[in-house]
């Protein structure tokens, strides 16, 4: 009579924890979007390209890592593209923290593949993504591109991310991928601070010494250790702008303004520079340097090494509407 009982109890609370589980993946969707936007004071990957896939597709749509999401002033950029224009030159931007271009070959896809596109699109470069050293864990970015849903996004996504096990994970179980963002979530309401919200004051910060010379480092040890070139990036490269051309949108490259890391090794941005010419050259499409854009000395203009503030970005914006204009 008692094991009987227990069996009972046994099976309600089976019952209880999987109603629990099935419960957990609607609520923590709820709750894991708006919780990740506020850690990253919009930032973050979903919330980019949900803001991005809720709306027609601009006229030109700067692609690239965090530089493009902080430096590229898009209503300035509009401003001087629509100047004598009859029609508004709609301009938009995907950055994506630390993308590089394997990632952003995906993201690429998933922006080709709209019913709505850009008519030109300035895929911006960035010297740390070409390093086969440098091999950063995508799986989150990829899981969050996926949203909305879409079949073809998914194949690509499998078949770019080596984690193929936890990116389905993810989609299968959605708690899976929730739970991490939840409990950082609540760790910094319970414990809130700085770093909990850290870029929440990028556009109007300016570079100190203690920055520029924290982010060089960064660069030295994360970035640049033991830098070979990526035979998989530069591959991933020429995939992604192979999809522009495929679907008819005029390209063109940039390559963002910083403040000392070209001075770090020489002879390896350089090597850089000549990579980025080979792939703009492949794709008939210009290529603008304008790592030397913004004078150095002036720290105003500066978040850190890698990143411009909105006074710096405003100072850029003329040279970006030229680089749209002249995609080919």
């Amino acid at each position: 009579m008692i094991q009987a009982r227990e069996r009972a109890l046994a099976r309600v609370a089976l019952f209880v924890l999987l109603a629990i589980a099935i419960l957990a993946q609607p609520v923590s969707s709820l709750i894991a979007k708006p919780t990740l936007e506020w850690l990253n004071t919009g930032t973050d990957t979903w919330t980019i390209w949900a803001s991005y896939a809720a709306a027609p597709a601009p006229d030109v749509l700067f692609v690239g890592d965090s530089r493009v999401r902080q430096d590229v002033d898009v209503a300035a950029i509009s401003r001087d593209l629509s100047s004598g224009q009859r029609n508004k030159v709609n301009v938009s931007k995907l950055g994506i923290s630390n993308a590089d271009p394997t990632l952003l070959d995906a993201l690429i896809s998933r922006v080709v593949h709209r019913a709505s596109r850009p008519r030109t699109i300035v895929l911006a470069l960035s010297e740390f993504g070409f390093n086969a050293s440098y091999q950063p864990d995508r799986t989150a970015d990829y899981w969050q591109l996926s949203y909305p849903p879409d079949p073809g996004f998914t194949q690509v996504a499998l078949s770019h991310d080596p984690n193929r096990s936890r990116l389905l994970a993810g989609w299968a179980v959605p708690f899976v991928a929730h739970a991490p963002i939840l409990a950082q979530g609540v760790q910094c309401h319970l414990h809130p601070s700085p770093a909990c919200t850290p870029g929440a004051h990028i556009h109007t910060d300016q570079m100190t010494q203690a920055e520029r010379d924290l982010i060089i480092e960064y660069y030295v040890d994360l970035f640049l250790f033991d830098f070979q070139w990526s035979a998989t990036e530069l591959r991933d490269l020429a995939a992604a702008t192979e999809q522009v051309r495929a679907a008819g949108m005029r390209l063109a490259f940039a390559i963002l303004p910083i403040n000392g890391i070209a001075e770090i090794s020489p002879p390896l941005y350089s090597d850089y520079l000549v990579h980025m010419q080979a792939a703009a050259s492949a794709q008939h499409a210009p290529l603008t340097d304008m790592h030397a854009a913004v004078t150095e000395s002036d720290w105003s203009l500066w978040v850190d090494p890698s990143h411009l503030n909105d006074n710096g970005a405003a100072v850029i914006a003329p040279q970006l509407a030229a680089v749209a204009a002249g995609a080919a």
